[in-house]
């Protein structure tokens, strides 16, 4: 069994986990159908929403955007982390169960499939917390 904790927004995953406040608690089990739960979330800093997470168990967050303070939280807890997603929650949870989840299949617009490794804002590029030139 594996369980997903993923941040959603009228079924969609949540743009940004730092404000999210609802979660769907999902336990995937090897030929049966997942069986899920919404929880509503009242925390609001960083390790405050890492012990609530944590609270559900160890799991996998698939989440939006996600600030370095609450993605270095929830790792700090032992709960790993898969930012930068966007798309149908059922879709998400249908690729996991039928393990073809493919973070390039589900990253946000503007990702470009580099997803997380390198982020870039108005020609100001970063990758591994350094700068870098933006332009091809």
């Amino acid at each position: 069994m594996s369980m997903l904790m993923i941040t959603e927004h009228k079924d969609r995953i949540s743009p940004v986990f730092d404000c999210a406040t609802i979660l769907r608690v999902v336990n995937l089990f090897k030929d049966c159908d997942p069986e899920w739960s919404r929880h509503r979330l009242d925390s609001t800093g960083p390790s405050q929403r890492a012990k609530e997470l944590l609270s559900f168990g160890h799991g996998i967050v698939l989440c939006g955007a996600i600030s370095r303070p609450y993605k270095e939280a929830l790792i700090y807890q032992d709960i790993e982390v898969i930012g930068f997603l966007a798309g149908d929650v059922e879709e998400i949870i249908s690729a996991f169960q039928k393990q073809t989840f493919k973070i390039s299949d589900f990253s946000m617009p503007g990702c470009g499939g580099f997803w997380e490794k390198r982020r870039c804002r108005r020609r100001r590029c970063w990758r591994d917390g350094r700068k870098f030139s933006c332009k091809k």
